[in-house]
């Protein structure tokens, strides 16, 4: 064993007094730094941008799903251009003025399914685009909501809740944020309306 490490200490000196040596040894710091940059760039820029139509026929839920999509921007350094900030994942689209929003879910679904198909275009930023998905949020859906009983007393009745639509269904990442920010809202409005923190309660 005291020949092996002999041996490797001489291997190591003799490596040591090469330039290479030292140069790789410098160089590895930064190619671990590139590669890690590299790989979170392609994502940035390797992932088109989705577009989605949101309809809150209540009108409680969609500044705060709004507000979540937001905090999904990739985060700069202050004072980045504008032009140069990417941006978010998710962009709203506009709905085709030929479809009513106090239509029931299930006519606005019909009505959205050609675009979700991409048989036809939505517009968002003044271009027209493919509609990646559709959120619909029924005009009850606080009466949707399941709260806790006593032990005897009755289950809640559940009806239709939220729908979402969308033509790529392995893409969760989307559907997963809209249900987080809807039920932390909900939460929200439960703690106020029993007058609890809900700062504190988090």
């Amino acid at each position: 064993m005291r020949f092996t490490f002999l041996v490797a200490w001489r291997e190591y000196a003799e490596n040591a007094k090469t330039k290479g040596f030292w140069i790789g040894l410098c160089m590895f710091p930064l190619i671990i730094f590139i590669s890690v940059k590299a790989s979170v760039l392609l994502q940035t820029k390797g992932t088109p941008t989705r577009y989605y139509i949101l309809v809150d026929q209540s009108g409680k839920f969609a500044s705060a799903v709004e507000s979540r999509l937001d905090r999904l921007k990739p985060h700069l350094k202050p004072g980045t251009p504008p032009s140069l900030a990417p941006s978010r994942p998710f962009q709203p689209a506009t709905l085709p003025a030929m479809i009513d929003t106090n239509a029931d879910l299930a006519s606005l679904a019909r009505e959205l399914k050609p675009y979700l198909r991409r048989e036809k275009k939505v517009e968002a930023d003044g271009r027209e685009v493919e509609l990646s998905a559709a959120i619909l949020i029924p005009r009850d859906i606080e009466k949707q909501i399941v709260r806790p009983r006593a032990k005897s007393g009755p289950a809640n009745a559940v009806g239709n809740g939220i729908e979402y639509w969308s033509g790529n269904l392995a893409d969760t990442k989307l559907r997963d944020e809209i249900e987080q920010s809807v039920n932390e809202e909900i939460r929200r409005r439960e703690y106020v309306a029993r007058g609890l923190d809900s700062a504190a309660i988090r």
